[in-house]
C-alpha cells in the first residue's frame, strides 16, 4: 500500500479524499512553493477558511489546476 508514507498521510489519503487541502498540500501538489500558492489565491484557486480559520482548498480545484498547469508547460516545450 503506501508504506513509505506516514501513516496520517495514508489516513488523510484513504479516509478522507474530499478533504480539503492546506495551502502547504496544495503547493506540494502543485509543485510550487507556498507563497506562490497564496499569489494564486483568489485568481485561479479559491480557498475557503476552516473552522480554525486556516485557508483550505477544493481538492478538485488543485487538481484541475495541476492538469492545466502541466498541460500548459508540456506545450510550452513542444514549441522549442
Amino acid at each position: 500500500m503506501h508504506e513509505h508514507e506516514p501513516p496520517a498521510e495514508r489516513w488523510a489519503d484513504e479516509t478522507q479524499p474530499t478533504a480539503p487541502l492546506t495551502r502547504a498540500e496544495a503547493a506540494k501538489l502543485l509543485g510550487v512553493s507556498v507563497a506562490t500558492v497564496r499569489r494564486m489565491e483568489g485568481i485561479t484557486l479559491h480557498p475557503s477558511l476552516d473552522a480554525f480559520g486556516r485557508h483550505v482548498f477544493d481538492r478538485a480545484e488543485v487538481h484541475a489546476v495541476a492538469h492545466a498547469r502541466a498541460r500548459t508547460t508540456r506545450a510550452g516545450s513542444r514549441k522549442r
